[in-house]
């Protein structure tokens, strides 16, 4: 696919439209009267674009064929969206989604520096998590949900999705579906997999997915708007990136985001009922190769308080599980760390 560059306030005008597009159709606007409203106040050139677009489909033509006209305003993925969406008859929600997904990358002005491609298998990951835990929730099996996921999926996705479903190894036994991702590290990184066998084996699989889904887009956001890996889209989605080795060579934004993610997963997974060395070794994917490597071979002291297991993080975080330790509400504090990296999230290395 080839990249397509939007300046920042162009593709920040684009989530201000999907927002108010979505919002107006989900109300009850008919469609083409939403155009004319986006037409009228749109900045230039979407103004004029979504003219020609409701001339076109007021002809026949569909939204995403029509906007197949202006790839320097609407991304290949942009568009496949709107094939998808037209196709399932959900416009609105595909809008607001879309909008929802970008907006970190306008306020950061990454969309240059990742490149679309990356942008697309990022945000299609989020998405496909997501329906996951969705269809899950409403007590669909897993390989029916992701049977109707090849249906919904741009095609090269839908293709690995398939590759998911059952199948045997060559000693002809069954593989689970987290060692199917195995074969697929740049899509499906090491935390992401660890999540999925948890659901998988503590038989909480529609739960686990859905905590998957909420920590891929907070990922998503923080690293966005905080610049914590220019060679990835974020830290779960890795694209297959050798792991950090130590703490000590971390920037401040990525050691901010590790905590971030570090302490919501462990939060979540401790207020689910998992046991603290079984959310712990979920969670030590997120870490640096070496923090990882000591983690794991510490758990089995059991006299060792969270805060020992965990000596390089800063002395904020030890302060806050120590005294939820005492208290017996290490899940609460973990959440109120996450909590409060997520508010300061918006400011700079240079703030």
């Amino acid at each position: 696919m080839t990249d397509v560059h939007m300046p920042g306030s162009q593709l920040g005008e684009l989530v201000r439209l999907n927002r108010r597009f979505g919002v107006l159709y989900a109300g009850g606007v008919p469609i083409f009267d939403a155009l004319v409203v986006l037409q009228g106040e749109a900045q230039l050139p979407f103004a004029a674009a979504i003219g020609e677009i409701r001339v076109r489909m007021e002809q026949g033509a569909g939204m995403a064929s029509a906007m197949a006209e202006y790839p320097h305003l609407f991304p290949p993925i942009y568009r496949e969206w709107v094939r998808q969406a037209e196709e399932s008859g959900t416009l609105d929600i595909g809008a607001r989604e879309a909008a929802e997904l970008l907006e970190p990358v306008a306020l950061a002005g990454s969309e240059a520096a990742l490149g679309w491609d990356r942008i697309e298998h990022a945000m299609t990951l989020i998405q496909f998590t997501r329906r996951c835990a969705e269809l899950l929730e409403r007590g669909l099996e897993w390989w029916r949900v992701l049977c109707l996921l090849t249906f919904e999926a741009p095609v090269t996705f839908a293709r690995l999705i398939e590759d998911l479903l059952h199948r045997r190894d060559d000693q002809r036994q069954w593989l689970a579906l987290w060692e199917r991702m195995e074969e697929y590290p740049q899509t499906f990184s090491p935390f992401y997999r660890a999540m999925i066998r948890l659901g998988w084996e503590t038989r909480h699989f529609d739960e686990t997915v859905h905590y998957l889904a909420e920590l891929l887009y907070e990922d998503w956001r923080f690293a966005q708007l905080r610049h914590c890996f220019p060679d990835r889209p974020s830290l779960i989605i890795d694209l297959g990136q050798p792991q950090l080795v130590e703490w000590a060579a971390l920037t401040p934004t990525q050691a901010d985001l590790i905590t971030l993610l570090f302490f919501r997963a462990l939060s979540m997974l401790l207020a689910a009922g998992h046991d603290q060395a079984e959310a712990l070794t979920v969670c030590a994917n997120l870490l640096p190769q070496q923090q990882q490597t000591d983690l794991l071979a510490a758990l089995g002291d059991e006299d060792r308080s969270l805060a020992d297991l965990l000596p390089f993080f800063s002395p904020f975080v030890h302060a806050l599980l120590r005294v939820g330790e005492q208290r017996g509400r290490s899940e609460y504090v973990c959440n109120q760390i996450a909590e409060v990296l997520r508010a300061e999230q918006h400011f700079t290395d240079s703030v």
